[in-house]
């Protein structure tokens, strides 16, 4: 996901860099520009939430699976010692 979104971001980064800018001292803020600095700060941060929470729960998923799995094995092995 990281990867898709930095390509997406280089290529608008591009498509800004092409466009013409007029010279002038402090930035030129519309409310058109800024409704879409918000939107693009919007998507970043619910991006950084949404894979910080996929993470989480991978990470969830993933101990309890070893837990469950070191479960299965400590039963196996005290039925192999019951066995000997």
């Amino acid at each position: 996901m990281q990867m898709d979104w930095t390509k997406q971001k280089r290529s608008e980064d591009k498509q800004v860099n092409k466009m013409y800018y007029k010279p002038h001292f402090g930035p030129e803020e519309t409310q058109e520009i800024i409704a879409k600095m918000r939107a693009d700060e919007s998507k970043k941060t619910e991006w950084q939430y949404n894979s910080l929470k996929n993470q989480l729960q991978e990470q969830t998923d993933d101990a309890n699976a070893r837990r469950d799995r070191e479960t299965y094995m400590d039963g196996e092995r005290l039925k192999d010692t019951l066995m000997i």
